[in-house]
């Protein structure tokens, strides 16, 4: 597990990486967040190289490193919620909630895999289905794992309210909070206000699905995953530290004006400054252009980026950890 006693700084894991294991393994990314919803597929042989080679595969890449991965497992509950065949008979059509002896089936799989591969991992979350079977009977699930001896950490939704949420960060140093999904229409206040509860209590928190810099800018999170380094490169978009550019054959043909940049349309300044940046991180432009593992494993390069510059952040603000004033109360 992380260790607490330490300096902790920011960040930044980069998720789905068991799925995009071929796009991710050659990049000295330090963060990996993978979901065991995908790592339960896999075959024994195969899943045992892919812990071992995401824990300590930068010494294979970085010569003389002798740092390992921070690796965060996801219990992989939203994926199985809406997966086809997660119960037998039930297909994507199905719209109705799943039973809680399905979950408790799941979670019991969870807790055996937990209990053989934990080691790991430096940060393990629980099966958090709130929506689906209600918080307290989530909270019997989790606490059914911590019986067993497994350092699992909660994330909180909505349906568990205010008061968990104050208690929770009373109770552990880590845990982790929904996506922006819920939280649109002003997610700097709303976020602020939960941080700095949990911060007054020496909690740290990690916000899921959440790489938007516009709201790391402004609200201290100490960690965040996202899967969209991979998205993006799936859409035929590479992430820079100058701007998002669509540089597919498709992307360029479709792009439309607005955030995105169209490589096509770059002028020569700018695709000479893409090229540098292309090039000294080991790609080229026309790789970029054909191929979408090329883009995702660049992208990975920008969140780093972005992990950087979010830490130097803060240090030069001395770690101090700036709210903005709630403007409603939720």
């Amino acid at each position: 597990m992380l260790d607490f006693t330490k300096k902790y700084e920011f960040k930044l894991f980069i998720a789905s990486c068991e799925i995009n294991y071929r796009c991710c393994k050659n990049t000295p990314t330090k963060n990996w967040l993978v979901s065991f919803y995908y790592l339960r597929k896999m075959p024994r042989e195969r899943l045992e190289a892919f812990l071992k080679d995401a824990k300590y595969g930068l010494s294979r890449i970085i010569p003389g490193c002798d740092e390992t991965r921070t690796l965060f497992l996801d219990s992989g509950a939203f994926s199985f919620q809406n997966a086809f065949g997660c119960i037998d008979g039930r297909n994507n059509n199905d719209k109705s909630e799943l039973t809680t002896y399905a979950l408790m089936t799941y979670m019991l799989d969870y807790l055996e895999f937990v209990k053989q591969y934990g080691h790991y991992f430096d940060i393990i979350v629980e099966v958090d289905v709130d929506y689906i079977i209600g918080s307290k009977k989530t909270r019997y699930m989790f606490d059914r794992m911590r019986q067993d001896g497994v350092d699992i950490r909660p994330v909180w939704h909505i349906p568990k309210g205010d008061a968990w949420w104050e208690k929770d960060s009373k109770t552990f140093n880590y845990m982790g909070i929904e996506g922006q999904t819920r939280h649109r229409d002003d997610p700097i206040s709303f976020y602020n206000q939960k941080m700095k509860i949990a911060h007054e209590n020496d909690c740290r928190i990690h916000g899921f699905a959440m790489t938007d810099f516009g709201v790391l800018d402004r609200v201290p999170f100490d960690s965040v995953d996202s899967a969209s380094w991979m998205l993006q490169a799936a859409n035929g978009t590479v992430k820079t530290p100058f701007g998002t550019i669509a540089i597919s054959d498709r992307s360029i043909m479709n792009g439309e004006i607005g955030d995105v940049l169209n490589y096509a349309s770059l002028n020569t300044l700018q695709k000479a400054e893409f090229s540098d940046y292309v090039t000294k991180h080991g790609f080229t432009v026309d790789g970029l252009k054909h191929e979408w593992k090329d883009r995702a494993a660049l992208n990975t390069y920008y969140y780093s980026w972005m992990e950087d510059k979010i830490n130097r952040k803060w240090s030069y603000l001395n770690s101090a950890k700036v709210y903005q004033r709630p403007l409603f109360t939720v």
